[in-house]
C-alpha cells in the first residue's frame, strides 16, 4: 500500500508540473504524450467483463439473501441473484493473439461458467473465418484446445449471430486488429 501511494503522489505531482508547462506552452510534444498516456485511466479487463456480464444476465430479485449493503442500516432488501447466463463468447484464435492471451481468455470463460447456476454459452473460436462453434451448458466439460492461428476477421461471427438474437450479448475477446476492418454494429450489446 505505501508504494502504491508514494506513486499516487509521484503521478500527480508529475501530471500537475506537465500541466503547468502545457499551459505555459513550454511542454514538447513527446512529454505531452506521456501526460496523456498517465491521464488515461487504466481498466482491468476482468472487471470490464464481469460488469458485462452481469448486465446482461437475466436476473431476479431474492430475499434468501439480502442486499449486504444495507443490513447495516438494518433495512433487509432484496438482492439481485444470476440465475440463468445465455451469451455468445468469441477468442479472437488468429497468430496475432499470443499463447498466455488465449490462456487467460479460456481461463476467463471457464470462471464465467463457475459464476452462474445455469448457464448455455455460444462458443466460438475465430480467426479468417470461424474454426470451431459450439454450445457449452451448464456441467459440461469445457475443450481447451485452440483451432485457427491464421488471418482476423470478425465479420463472420457477426454474420453467424445476426441469425441467433436470443443471446443476451457478445463478449468478443480479441486483440482488435482485424485485417478487412470492423463489421456494422449488431442489435445486441458487445
Amino acid at each position: 500500500d505505501q508504494s502504491r501511494l508514494a506513486e499516487a503522489q509521484l503521478s500527480n505531482r508529475v501530471v500537475e508540473a506537465a500541466t503547468m508547462a502545457r499551459m505555459a506552452g513550454k511542454l514538447p510534444g513527446r512529454w505531452d504524450l506521456i501526460l496523456t498516456d498517465l491521464l488515461r485511466p487504466k481498466l482491468d479487463p476482468r472487471v470490464v467483463l464481469e460488469r458485462f456480464i452481469q448486465r446482461n444476465a437475466r436476473t431476479d430479485y431474492t430475499m434468501a439473501v439480502p442486499n449486504r449493503r444495507h443490513v447495516g442500516r438494518g433495512m433487509y432488501l432484496p438482492s439481485l441473484k444470476s440465475d440463468h447466463l445465455e451469451i455468445a463468447v468469441a477468442v479472437d484464435t488468429s497468430g496475432s493473439v499470443s499463447d498466455k492471451e488465449l490462456a487467460l481468455a479460456l481461463g476467463w470463460i471457464e470462471q464465467v461458467a463457475r459464476t452462474f447456476d445455469s448457464y448455455r454459452i455460444h462458443y466460438y473460436q475465430v480467426d479468417a473465418e470461424i474454426q470451431d462453434k459450439k454450445v457449452l451448458e451448464t456441467g459440461q466439460r469445457f475443450d481447451k484446445t485452440v483451432r485457427g492461428r491464421g488471418g482476423t476477421s470478425f465479420k463472420p461471427i457477426f454474420d453467424d449471430l445476426k441469425a441467433n438474437w436470443e443471446i443476451e450479448g457478445l463478449v468478443f475477446i480479441t486483440d482488435g486488429h482485424p485485417n478487412d476492418g470492423w463489421p456494422e454494429v449488431p442489435r445486441f450489446p458487445v
